[in-house]
Parts: structure tokens; C-alpha cells; sequence
């Protein structure tokens, strides 16, 4: 049915879109007592580029849990709003997040 639909409107049809967005951000750590701190991060990007704007804010309390390893409970809300003739695409995520890292 999806193919006689598409031949229909002679059209084609993908699931896939990239695109490239440049952006620019800060991050920082705040040490509370060892190993716990506090973290936070925030960019801003797009600028028309590839999306027309996409933003995101992240903060977290970690633990260092050994030199390399380290854990954070956090939260982070993603903003894209990404508009061309193939695809719209305008939605925000947001919620908790729990990270388990390695650092090299």
C-alpha cells in the first residue's frame, strides 16, 4: 500500500535525515567535599546551519568513584527545531539522566 501511495504522488520517501549543527556551550564543575560534585553544562547551536536553533541544559551531582570512573544523577531538557522541504521537526526531551563514565 506505502509503495502504491508513493508512486501515486511520484514522491519518494526516507526514514533517515543528517544534518550538521555547529555550536558553542559551557561546562562546570563545582567540587562539594571528595568525591562529590556538582556539574552543570549548557550550548546553544544551529544558527540556521542545519537546524534553525537547538539548545540543551544539563546538571548533575556526581560522584568520582575511582581516578577514571565517575558517576552523575542529573537532568537535561534538548530543544531542536529543525525545518526544511524534506523534513519538520520541532520537539524538546527532557528528563532525568544517570551516567556511568569513563574518563581516559
Amino acid at each position: 500500500m506505502a509503495n502504491r501511495l508513493i508512486h501515486a504522488l511520484d514522491g519518494s520517501f526516507s526514514l533517515y535525515q543528517t544534518w550538521f549543527d555547529p555550536f558553542i556551550g559551557i561546562r562546570g564543575r563545582y567540587n562539594l567535599y571528595k568525591p562529590l560534585y556538582l556539574t552543570g553544562e549548557a550550548d546553544v547551536g544551529g544558527f540556521g546551519v542545519g537546524s534553525e536553533i537547538t539548545w540543551q541544559v544539563y546538571a548533575a551531582l556526581g560522584c568520582q568513584l575511582t581516578r577514571n570512573i565517575y558517576s552523575e544523577i542529573g537532568y537535561r531538557q534538548l530543544y531542536l527545531d529543525y525545518d526544511t522541504t524534506a523534513l519538520i521537526f520541532q520537539g524538546s526531551y527532557r528528563g532525568a539522566q544517570i551516567t556511568v563514565g569513563v574518563r581516559f
